[in-house]
């Protein structure tokens, strides 16, 4: 029997993951609710086994210039608590603005609509960060599975943010994905888009 590769194994997996992102937070409770019942050890061991590969979280950790070595304890910034990121957050992009950071985050499986963006704010790269209320963008009419975001000065010198996404309808792997660019505008605790100048 033929090996798949890595991308071939993740393709024919895409209809189990669907399911699963269609419903997270729910699939999530029923794997937890079966640790609870009188269930073999070794079956508890793959669900907890599961569980945990569902978590994806980000990480911080000093590092030292000069020596390029890494200072201190690694602690976890971010991870996929939000119902809306499901079982992914990727793409992690900070941004110094203000004397804030800024992490701009792509969550759940970018070949769904449900694919989006994300932003959380922190006194100090290593945190703690705190997650805006909802996502900054999420798919609409003209664009699908926004995400892995980052942050330049636009045509106008200021801040804009840069991603990609599909076309609606077309979403998935080996389509086509736009580079789309958008002003942002900071307050004290959170990020919105603004509409382009013409």
């Amino acid at each position: 029997m033929k090996t798949l590769e890595p991308m071939e194994r993740f393709l024919v997996q895409q209809v189990l993951i669907e399911a699963v992102v269609a419903d997270f937070a729910g699939f999530r409770e029923r794997l937890q609710a079966l640790l609870g019942g009188g269930m073999p050890e070794a079956a508890q061991a793959g669900i907890r086994g599961i569980l945990t590969a569902l978590r994806t979280p980000v990480y911080a950790q000093e590092f030292d210039p000069r020596t390029r070595k890494l200072l201190g304890e690694r602690r976890i910034v971010l991870e996929n608590d939000q119902v809306w990121e499901a079982h992914l957050i990727e793409g992690i992009w900070v941004l110094e603005h203000a004397g804030l950071f800024y992490m701009f985050y792509a969550g759940n499986d970018f070949s769904t609509p449900e694919y989006g963006t994300g932003v959380a704010v922190a006194p100090s790269p290593l945190g703690p960060y705190r997650k805006m209320d909802r996502p900054l963008l999420r798919s609409s009419a003209e664009w699908v599975g926004p995400g892995h975001p980052s942050v330049a000065p636009g045509p106008d010198g200021a801040p804009w943010l840069f991603l990609h996404a599909f076309f609606p309808g077309e979403a998935g792997y080996k389509k086509f994905r736009a580079l789309l660019a958008v002003p942002l505008h900071f307050d004290r605790e959170s990020v919105t888009v603004q509409p382009a100048s013409s």
